[in-house]
């Protein structure tokens, strides 16, 4: 016959002397000191290393326009330079 849950009696655990709990806990906490270190570090890493490719890439492209706007003005300039400065020449000698 099954009594009802309040009149059955609980079972306990036996009796644990301080010393060998603590030991216990001591093991326990010493693992789980570390244990949230590696992704934070890992996530960390991979965003710093992300941050920095990305500066990487966008001071090329600035520098590859940089170049090319400077390549164009220069041979612009060279062809027409000699005539810039054969119209100022006349433009002084008008005025």
């Amino acid at each position: 016959m099954s009594y009802p849950r309040s009149r059955q009696k609980h079972r306990s655990l036996p009796p644990v002397r301080p010393g060998v709990m603590a030991w216990v806990l001591r093991i326990y906490c010493r693992h789980q000191r570390n244990g949230g270190f590696i992704l934070p570090t890992a996530t960390l890493l991979i965003i710093v290393a992300f941050l920095i490719m990305m500066s990487l890439l966008a001071r090329t492209t600035n520098r590859v326009i940089q170049v090319a706007g400077q390549r164009e003005r220069i041979a612009i300039e060279g062809p027409s330079g000699e005539s810039v400065d054969r119209a100022r020449a006349k433009l002084e000698y008008m005025f």
